[in-house]
Formats: C-alpha cells, structure tokens, sequence
C-alpha cells in the first residue's frame, strides 16, 4: 500500500519519521523543564519547600506581580516544545529548507482576511458546543471534578496573564500570548505533524482529525475539548487548502490578539477578569447557520488559493528532484513513491 511506501527525502519512514519526532519532543519537554526553571530562579519569592507542595507553588506563582514571568514561562515552555522539535524534525526528515514547513511566499491578502473569518465562525461554533459539554460532563461526578479543577487552573492562569496595567504589557502580551504561541503550535501540528500524517497515510481528513485531537489534548481541558478541537479542524483544513503555513499564523495570531484585547479591555474596565462573562453566550442553535457560513468560507478559500496551490505543488517538485537525484528512496511526488 502507498502508507508503507512512504519516505521523506532523507529515507525516513513514516514510523521512522514518528519515532524522531516522538524522540524531538522528549528532549523538548525535558529542555523546556530546565529553561522554564531557569526563569522562575529569577522570581523573588519562589524558594517554596517541597511540604507546601504543589498547590503552595502555584499560589505563589500566579500573583499579579509575576505576570512578565508567567508570560515568559509560556513562551519558553512552547518554543522548547514544539519550535525546536518542528524545526530540527524538518531538517533531519527533509532537509534545511523551510519550504518543507509550509513556509512560502504564495499567499493573497483574499486568503488572509478569509482565514480569520473562517476561525471567527469556529469560534461562535465552538461557544455553544463548550455549553453542551458542560451539560453531558455533569452527568459523569469524577470527570466533572476533573474539567472544574482544570478549568479553576486555566482561570487563574488567564487572571494573571490578563494583568495588563498599560499599552507596553498589552503590546508584550501580543509577543509572548498572542504571536509566538500562533507560529510555533502551526509549525509544530499543521506544518509538522498534519504534514507528516497526511503524507503517511494518504488520507488528508484522518490527518486533519487526529492532529486537531492531539491538538485539544495538550490544551487540557474538558470543557473545551470538542472547542478546541473545532478549531484544530478549522485551521487543519486551512492549510490543506493554501499549503501555507504564513496564512494560518497569521489567522492563529489574529485569533490570539484577539483575545488578548478583549482581556486588555475587560481588564480596564472591570475590578476582576471572570472568563464567563468575557466569552459569548450562544443559544445551541447558532451552530447551524455558523457551520453554513463556515463552509461558504472554505469555497471561497479554495478558489482563492487554486492558482497558489498549483505553484507550490510545481515548487515541491522541483526541490523533491533536485534533492533526490541518486537518492534510493527517491520520492517522484515529494509526497508517496
């Protein structure tokens, strides 16, 4: 079958490729571990003894003074974790060239300002679907004291990230909530992992599918899986249909920004940041004209990339011989052999 012929231009198997990129994302966690270390030695007031356990430590860690610190904390955490491990992936499985991401120059501003229409609407899709979540969790005690403690964790966390005093914290909360967050989860699940699934497999939607699940999972959330996850199909199919990694950092980060302002306005308006009433209510029904709109979107977004798409489809060719010429895994496509 074309899934157990498949090999990247350096010969890597699909499984191979699995195994080194599984192997790039150990070493990430453990180096985001000591980096993340690292900057909370910095923080006055962090010497907290192993009996004030974990609960202790995060007290401690989110207090409003220690937002730089927290923002920093994530931005280390995600660079570490998922830049790192897509950039060196990329570079053992195919070569030094960004080409193999999803980073090129053939993109249109239609592509752009569609993109964040399309992740505006997964967002409306994905308010009343966080409702109904809520409602079937219920029913099931130990996995809902589980979403509430997570989702008291995330509260708090977002609280002390939304601690924006002055336009200078809004416009680091752009870099280091909004803009670095967007380029290294596109580089890592759709320039990376849906790449290597979709190539593998053979199959664009399963790769879609279980990259937006893995997507979700790390986010850690109940609630707000099936949200998420939405998201990840929303932006997994965005760049099925560009192949450009540029288009969905830029609608991630639109996405991001986004928030982040809303946090940045509520914050200056309001004594207290409380999420529920920051995040839109939508009756269960809104879900079906969204989803309508949604697919308008996606039309569009075809048409609008069809002539991109054919000119990185001519580029991947050219660098799949260029590179492979004497190559025993010689890929014909850039794709299946």
């Amino acid at each position: 079958p074309v899934s157990m012929q498949y090999r990247s231009l350096k010969g890597f198997t699909g499984w191979g490729q699995t195994g080194v990129l599984i192997a790039l994302l150990g070493a990430g966690l453990i180096l985001a571990s000591f980096a993340q270390m690292l900057v909370l030695s910095q923080m006055d007031g962090m010497n907290v003894s192993l009996t004030e356990g974990t609960d202790g430590f995060m007290d401690k860690l989110l207090q409003p003074e220690n937002a730089t610190y927290v923002r920093l904390m994530n931005a280390v955490g995600t660079f570490c974790m998922m830049f790192l491990p897509a950039v060196l992936f990329s570079w053992i499985v195919q070569g030094k060239n960004w080409f193999w991401m999803g980073f090129n120059r053939w993109f249109n501003v239609q592509q752009l300002i569609i993109g964040f229409a399309l992740i505006f609407f997964a967002n409306l899709i994905a308010s009343p679907l966080a409702d109904m979540t809520k409602n079937v969790v219920a029913g099931f005690p130990e996995l809902n004291q589980l979403a509430m403690k997570l989702e008291a964790d995330y509260e708090r966390q977002v609280k002390v990230l939304a601690n924006l005093t002055g336009w200078s914290e809004f416009i680091m909360a752009l870099i280091f909530m909004a803009l670095l967050p967007a380029l290294f989860e596109e580089m890592f699940f759709r320039g990376t992992m849906q790449t290597l699934f979709e190539r593998w497999w053979g199959k664009p939607i399963l790769a879609i599918v279980v990259t937006s699940l893995i997507f979700s999972l790390i986010h850690a959330s109940v609630y707000l899986f099936l949200s998420r996850m939405i998201l990840g199909v929303v932006l997994g199919l965005l760049f099925y249909k560009t192949r450009n990694l540029w288009v969905n950092t830029f609608v991630h980060f639109a996405n991001n920004a986004l928030a982040a302002a809303q946090l940045f306005w509520y914050n200056q308006t309001h004594a207290e940041v409380k999420l529920d009433d920051i995040d839109p209510r939508l009756p269960w029904w809104s879900i079906i004209p969204t989803v309508l709109l949604t697919i308008g979107g996606f039309y569009w977004i075809n048409l609008y990339s069809r002539n991109n798409r054919l000119r990185i489809a001519e580029k991947e060719k050219a660098l799949t011989e260029q590179s492979t010429t004497g190559n025993p895994f010689k890929n014909t496509t850039g794709g299946t052999e």
